[in-house]
């Protein structure tokens, strides 16, 4: 994630977005072994992960993040600054509450 803050303090955009969508992917699959379900591989996690919130909402902020990642117009440099710093925040807040527990409770 701190990638991601420089390249966004430095306005490189893509970069930003590059490197967010990463690190949505490894938050999507620390949710998903929190949750034990099994990954075999990583380029499944998204797909995996969609289908599992479909069942549970607990993630619903985080699915709600990677859908404006991957599914929305970021052609605005000011738009896509903005949703990747939302998704930085999601993914801080979705890291601490599963190192918490607070997920298992």
């Amino acid at each position: 994630l701190q990638d991601v803050v420089g390249n966004l303090e430095n306005k490189q955009y893509d970069v930003a977005l590059l490197c967010m969508r990463e690190a949505m992917y490894e938050a999507m699959q620390l949710a998903l072994v929190a949750s034990d379900v099994f990954v075999d591989r990583v380029k499944w996690v998204p797909l995996k992960f969609l289908n599992y919130c479909a069942h549970d909402l607990r993630f619903e902020e985080l699915k709600n993040a990677y859908v404006m990642l991957c599914k929305s117009d970021l052609r605005s440099n000011d738009y896509c600054g903005e949703m990747v710093s939302n998704a930085i925040m999601v993914v801080q807040r979705t890291i601490e509450q599963i190192n918490l527990g607070e997920w298992l409770l």
